[in-house]
């Protein structure tokens, strides 16, 4: 249910950006938490798969929309 709502989520993410109406909420985003985060998410997945993910130490703060940075990382690590 969560995957499919994320699904509907990124279609409309994406008919905004086509039609030119998409709006960021920018901050500093701790990129170390927010890809802590990600990876608790998607943890069971990689070892169900057979992977390991691991997160190097990293102090980088980057001013950017935190759900667009979840976003980015969940479809990285998805591929």
């Amino acid at each position: 249910e969560e995957h499919l709502l994320g699904l509907i989520g990124e279609v409309l993410d994406y008919a905004r950006l086509e039609a030119g109406r998409v709006r960021y909420d920018t901050l500093a985003v701790r990129l170390a938490g927010t890809a802590d985060e990600v990876l608790g998410w998607m943890r069971s997945h990689a070892e169900r798969a057979g992977l390991t993910l691991a997160l190097e130490p990293c102090d980088a703060v980057a001013h950017a929309d935190p759900q667009r940075v979840r976003q980015v990382l969940v479809n990285l690590l998805a591929n």
